[in-house]
C-alpha cells in the first residue's frame, strides 16, 4: 500500500467518526429541544461538510486554493519552530498548530460548517412548509 492511499484512507476514517460524532450530537440536541430534522436535510448538511472536511484535510487543494487566491507567500512563510535537533538545525513545522495551513484548515471547516449548517436549515423550513416534517 502506498503512502497517499494510507494517507487517504486515514483521513477518511477521520472523517467518517467525526461526521458520525456530528450527526448524533445534531440528533440529540434537536431532539432535546423538541425539534424533528428530516433526515434528508441532516444527510445533506453531513455530506457537504464531510467531503469538503476530506479534500480541506488533505491540504494539497487548500493550499491550491490559497495560491489561487495570492495567499501562497502567506503559506511559505507564516510556520513554526517546535524542535531544534542535536546540531542546533531547526526544524520548521508548515502545517501545525499556529502555521498558516493550519489556520486556513479551520477557517476554511469553519465556513463550511455554517454553510452546512444553513443548508440543512434551509431544507428543514422547506420540507416544513410543504407539510413534510
Amino acid at each position: 500500500m502506498t503512502a497517499t492511499r494510507l494517507g487517504w484512507i486515514s483521513a477518511a476514517r477521520h472523517v467518517a467518526s467525526y461526521s458520525a460524532g456530528q450527526l448524533a450530537g445534531t440528533v440529540i440536541v434537536t431532539r432535546s429541544l423538541g425539534y424533528r430534522v428530516p433526515i434528508g436535510a441532516l444527510l445533506a448538511g453531513a455530506g457537504i461538510n464531510g467531503f469538503t472536511h476530506l479534500v480541506i484535510d488533505k491540504r494539497q487543494p487548500l493550499l491550491w486554493l490559497a495560491s489561487q487566491a495570492g495567499k501562497g507567500g502567506y503559506v511559505d512563510h507564516c510556520t513554526v519552530v517546535r524542535n531544534i535537533d542535536e546540531k542546533g538545525t531547526v526544524q520548521v513545522e508548515s502545517s501545525g498548530p499556529g502555521s498558516a495551513a493550519f489556520e486556513l484548515d479551520q477557517a476554511l471547516h469553519r465556513a463550511i460548517g455554517v454553510g452546512a449548517a444553513l443548508v440543512t436549515s434551509w431544507l428543514t423550513l422547506r420540507s416544513t412548509r410543504k407539510g413534510r416534517a
